[in-house]
């Protein structure tokens, strides 16, 4: 984890310092949105950004309080060997009890 983080700091500073990538990237970028723009028009191109981005910012955390009030996390449930034994001896009863009643069923 702390290698990833290193190498996006690295190319970060890289980014900052070369005025040439980092103006081919804005140039990229803004091409490709131009593009976007004239084959699919400026609202519906507005619409997927926007999405992108709200997906962007629940996805990194920042309104990680927000997003975990309406979907909570999930709490692991741990089973102790008591717990499993009363399930199976349940089970073992129904399907004693749903044994029988299929042979009563078949004598009528």
């Amino acid at each position: 984890m702390k290698t990833e983080n290193c190498k996006c700091k690295q190319f970060i500073e890289n980014f900052k310092k070369d005025a040439t990538v980092r103006g081919l990237t804005y140039a990229s970028a803004f091409g490709l949105t131009a593009i976007l723009m004239l084959l699919f028009g400026f609202w519906r191109v507005l619409f997927v950004f926007l999405m992108v981005g709200l997906g962007y910012v629940l996805g990194t955390g920042l309104f990680k309080k927000e997003v975990n009030k309406i979907v909570p996390h999930k709490k692991k449930v741990i089973y102790t060997k008591e717990d499993l034994d009363k399930v199976h001896a349940v089970l073992k009863n129904d399907k004693g009890a749903s044994e029988q009643e299929s042979s009563e069923k078949s004598k009528k």
